[in-house]
């Protein structure tokens, strides 16, 4: 009779010998009956849960018609080389009966023309789908213990790690990388003070500095990784981030603390926004100039007309009664930055910094919220059990109660000198990271056309706080017939803070 070989090895090196000995088993058992090897179909790196007609190579000897034709006994050195799942073993069987064929095992020695040697044939299948199934599930449990140790359990390494052996040598843990983590912070530092994606990307490329796949860098990638919760050393999977048996997010070494990547995530989401006015193309008063009657913001508008360019910001509400229309930008923009110097200029400049209160529960609470709202919604749509959900709920509120109950001080905002004055700072600054500070410090320029030919210049205009206090914090501009009202916002604590350290 014919025989067709039936060869499967799940991972192949050239130093195994399975495939060799598979062979050899194969053929020692033809010439043992008599009978003539016709073929050997080899399946190497192929999963036992591989139905057999869909195997690269012993598949068409099973669906096609004159291959079928050329073999009587499909022949397998042992049952798991041909299947490991017993729907696909049994629809081989009766495939097989069909065409009056036979399957044979040589290390377990049945014979399928018999109902007891089917029988047998089954149930080794069975076993070897269990055992299939069994090593899948502690694979599974393997990992999920490595994930709740915040250990690696192989795979692609996150951009701003590197994989370490543990103290022991039994396994292996993510820490911030010596060379990529640096590079990782400078660029959410530069992200945060106002450089754009495409300009960083341009710079890394330029460097020479390669991107995690050894490409160039693209804002598309860079934004990805920026975005990414495992710089803040949360430990994730696909189905989300891996927490603990009280809910909490499970942590390694972070690249970026906590806070430098809420602010990273509001600078990437203000980017994101239409209207927001954080682009790396934008004017330097998007957002910024809004027409004194309706308040509509002020868009660039630029174009080229008789072969003259030109650059214009537009009011963009256009109503009756507005007087803005349009203003040249070069003008507007040198009002604008007249005003502040003028004001500001030779002043200290201080930076925004927040201030981490005293025993502050805030960061836990919020995360625990969180979860509780991430629980809530799997729980109504049926993803957990009513019991889990209770039980996840309770600790959580239970721990919430707990930490708003303990004495904090809040976090504040607090100022701190560069070294710099105003003009100094403003000057080393970029146009994008100029239109930045404008946004984030509040500075609003209100414009107008005067038809009632106020004086030219740059003067102070008084403002009342509620306390009735008398403070400096907006500043007049006026040229031809464009006024604007530009208002300091958090700018104005350069004045203040300077006031108070004369008196």
């Amino acid at each position: 009779m014919k025989v067709l070989g039936a060869v499967r090895l799940s991972r192949h090196t050239d130093e195994s010998t399975s495939v060799s000995r598979q062979r050899e088993q194969i053929r020692t058992w033809a010439s043992l009956y008599g009978h003539d090897v016709v073929a050997i179909a080899e399946d190497l790196d192929t999963s036992g849960k591989t139905a057999a007609a869909e195997r690269a190579s012993l598949g068409p000897w099973l669906s096609d018609p004159v291959l079928v034709t050329r073999w009587d006994i499909l022949v397998c050195a042992k049952v798991d080389r041909i299947s490991r799942n017993v729907r696909d073993f049994c629809d081989l069987i009766a495939f097989c009966q069909a065409k009056k064929k036979f399957v044979v095992s040589i290390a377990e020695s049945f014979d399928l023309s018999k109902p007891e040697g089917r029988m047998v044939a089954q149930i080794m299948a069975s076993v070897a789908e269990f055992e299939r199934e069994r090593t899948g599930e502690r694979r599974r449990e393997a990992a999920g213990a490595l994930r709740q140790e915040a250990r690696f359990g192989g795979g692609r390494v996150p951009y701003g790690y590197a994989a370490v052996r543990t103290s022991g040598g039994s396994g292996w843990i993510l820490e911030p990388d010596p060379v990529t983590a640096p590079v990782v912070r400078d660029l959410a530092s530069r992200m945060i003070t106002g450089s754009s994606a495409n300009s960083l990307c341009a710079e890394m490329n330029e460097r020479g500095i390669g991107s995690p796949g050894g490409g160039r860098w693209h804002a598309q990638n860079l934004i990805r990784i920026l975005r990414s919760p495992v710089l803040r050393g949360l430990v994730t999977t696909d189905a989300g981030v891996v927490r603990d048996d009280e809910g909490m997010p499970v942590r390694r070494q972070p690249v970026l603390d906590d806070n430098t990547w809420a602010r990273l995530q509001q600078v990437l989401d203000s980017a994101s926004h239409p209207v927001s006015g954080h682009r790396s193309d934008a004017a330097l008063l998007l957002r910024v100039a809004f027409c004194g009657a309706c308040s509509s913001p002020m868009y660039a508008q630029r174009g080229r007309r008789q072969g003259r360019d030109y650059e214009y910001y537009v009011d963009s509400g256009r109503k009756d009664g507005c007087q803005a229309g349009a203003v040249r930008m070069a003008l507007l923009e040198d009002m604008v930055e007249t005003a502040l110097l003028h004001e500001l200029g030779e002043l200290p400049m201080l930076e925004k910094l927040s201030l981490p209160g005293d025993e502050d529960h805030s960061g836990e609470i919020r995360e625990r919220e969180e979860f509780l709202a991430e629980i809530d919604a799997d729980y109504a749509d049926g993803k957990i059990s009513a019991e889990r959900h209770h039980a996840l709920a309770a600790i959580q509120e239970a721990r919430i109660a707990a930490l708003r109950a303990l004495p904090s001080r809040p976090a504040t905002t607090g100022w701190v000198e560069t070294g710099e004055t105003f003009s100094e700072h403003w000057a080393h600054l970029g146009k994008a990271e100029r239109h930045l500070l404008l946004l984030d410090y509040g500075v609003r320029a209100d414009v107008y056309r005067d038809a009632g030919g106020i004086r030219e210049g740059v003067r102070e205009v008084p403002s009342a706080r509620d306390d009735g206090t008398i403070v400096r914090q907006n500043i007049l501009a006026v040229r031809g017939d464009v006024v604007a009202l530009v208002r300091l916002g958090d700018l104005a604590v350069l004045e203040e803070k300077a006031t108070k350290l004369d008196s």
